[in-house]
């Protein structure tokens, strides 16, 4: 078997293992087959002070402007600077390692 096809076979295993373990139910704890007992409820009121409520809270807005929807120029410089020096590499790899190529410099 190649490198190449062992590797496929290890990813395709390994991605198969990590989706039947996201979708498999997990045990829970084992209960003991005693009769059931209930917690004590605890309830939550708001006594009135001279027949009034307090007001509800208040969240201030952290900004006062809309949300811009822009994407900033340049974030977008820099984004397409790297892609480009990606495909650089890339293609520097690919000239360097190439089958059949006589030379000193290699990756």
């Amino acid at each position: 078997m190649s490198l190449r096809r062992a590797m496929t076979v290890v990813l395709v295993l390994t991605i198969a293992l990590l989706l039947a373990g996201a979708t498999a139910q997990r045990p829970g704890p084992a209960l003991a087959a005693t009769s059931a007992t209930t917690l004590p409820t605890t309830a939550t009121t708001v006594v009135p002070i001279q027949n009034q409520l307090p007001a509800p809270p208040v969240t201030l807005p952290l900004t006062t402007r809309q949300a811009s929807t822009r994407l900033n120029p340049v974030l977008a410089k820099v984004s397409m600077g790297g892609f480009a020096l990606f495909l650089l590499l890339l293609m520097i790899q690919f000239v360097l390692t190439r089958r059949g190529r006589r030379g000193r410099w290699t990756l």
